[in-house]
């Protein structure tokens, strides 16, 4: 692949990088040689999460992964949740994190990782990422089982994706 720049041609030095951002994209290379998205972990959305400048970035990177496992196939779904992710080191987060991990192999039919249940991804005080007033009352009922029960309150628009 070849990029024209300021008149010269030149190859990017990492494919597998963004020009602009500099990040790793998430493609691996199959043995045709044609790149397959690689759906992201648990692991990785936590990672991102730590660096994350604010709470948007943090929700979208939350939605990335609901995208990504819903997209998975079957077989590959397990993997994605089964490694413990750590902590992001905001409370509230790494518990919807947990309840999202939760509602989504509830979803699928799957067993659920015995991370789901430590003692850090429960709240002590109940929590609407939107907190809007009049959200409040549509999140206390529409709320997953998943959420509910760590203290987040959510709509179901909140889990819908196109």
């Amino acid at each position: 692949m070849t990029s024209w720049r300021g008149g010269e041609r030149r190859r990017p030095k990492d494919l597998g990088q963004h020009r602009r951002s500099g990040q790793v994209r998430r493609l691996r290379p199959t043995i045709d040689g044609v790149t397959k998205y690689a759906p992201l972990t648990v692991t990785q959305v936590v990672s991102h999460m730590r660096s994350a400048p604010d709470e948007d970035t943090k929700l979208r990177w939350c939605l990335q992964f609901l995208d990504d496992f819903s997209a998975a196939e079957n077989e590959v779904r397990a993997t994605l949740v089964a490694d413990d992710p750590g902590y992001c080191g905001d409370r509230r987060w790494d518990a919807y994190v947990a309840a999202l991990t939760e509602h989504l192999v509830a979803s699928y039919d799957l067993a659920a990782p015995s991370w789901l249940f430590t003692a850090g991804r429960f709240l002590e005080r109940w929590w609407f990422p939107v907190d809007l007033p009049s959200v409040r009352v549509t999140a206390l009922i529409q709320s997953p089982a998943s959420f509910r029960r760590r203290g987040i309150f959510i709509t179901e628009a909140d889990l819908s994706r196109c």
